[in-house]
């Protein structure tokens, strides 16, 4: 065989080992970062609770402040600021129940606002968005989450009469006085607005499993922000592409 001829073999040898050594480099990232985006599209798949059906999560209840009320003829010092320690991550919470709260971790169904607290959602929900400093520039008042709760008790507890006032002083739910801050007037300016049922897609229910208004510990609704479906659909997009791109790749330059 001729000199020439056997170094071009050699020498076309030693490109074939070169490109399969590239190629194998590449499939190693390339599976890496699709290994990396399918651990991410699947973190974010967990942390969006499925609405349709109940989701199961742990809820430790943190609450502060307080309020002396009267529920359903029996006098409490009521705490009025609520955060959710969850297995899904802490959550800022409205109670929306005259139940006692839970301190120990307990297990608890996180589901889609029903009908009966959508008003309410919206008063939350003015809070978390901020859209209550309107309200404030107006009449330069200054309203706490406090405020808002108590409020938003009034609302799950009794009903307006028949010009759709609500009267703090009597029925299911009465604020006993003002005290440790409670600005009784701001309660009542909250509850003066004309309540909608709309709201941002991030205020959830978190249902004590027994059932609203059922036996059991408080209901909450809280805010729980996760990523827009359009990065959900960015992620197994590029998922996707990496995949047929990985599958292109090997297939490319076969010898």
């Amino acid at each position: 065989m001729p000199l020439m001829q056997l170094d071009g073999r050699i020498f076309k040898s030693d490109n074939i080992f070169r490109e399969n050594k590239m190629r194998l480099n590449h499939m190693k990232k390339t599976n890496l970062t699709v290994a990396m985006l399918a651990t991410l599209l699947f973190g974010f798949l967990m942390a969006v609770p499925n609405t349709s059906l109940a989701t199961t999560i742990e809820v430790e209840v943190i609450s502060t402040n307080w309020a002396d009320v009267q529920i359903y003829g029996t006098n409490y010092r009521a705490n009025t600021e609520y955060t959710l320690d969850t297995s899904i991550g802490l959550l800022d919470a409205f109670c929306v129940e005259g139940r006692l709260a839970s301190h120990d971790k307990e297990e608890y169904e996180i589901l889609s606002v029903p009908e009966q607290l959508k008003e309410v959602a919206w008063l939350a929900d003015q809070y978390w968005t901020g859209g209550w400093n309107h309200w404030n520039n107006l009449d330069g008042r200054i309203l706490s989450k406090k405020e808002f709760q108590i409020a938003i008790w009034e609302i799950v507890m009794d009903s307006p009469d028949g010009n759709g006032n609500y009267n703090l002083n009597e029925g299911n739910f009465i604020l006993r006085n003002e005290n440790n801050n409670t600005n009784k007037a701001n309660i009542e300016y909250i509850l003066d607005q004309t309540l909608d049922n709309t709201y941002n897609d991030y205020v959830y229910w978190v249902r004590n499993p027994v059932g609203y208004e059922e036996p059991g510990f408080q209901d909450y609704l809280v805010k729980h922000s996760v990523p827009e479906p359009t990065t959900m659909l960015l992620l197994g997009f590029s998922i996707l592409v990496l995949g047929v791109c990985r599958k292109s790749f090997l297939g490319f330059n076969k010898v």
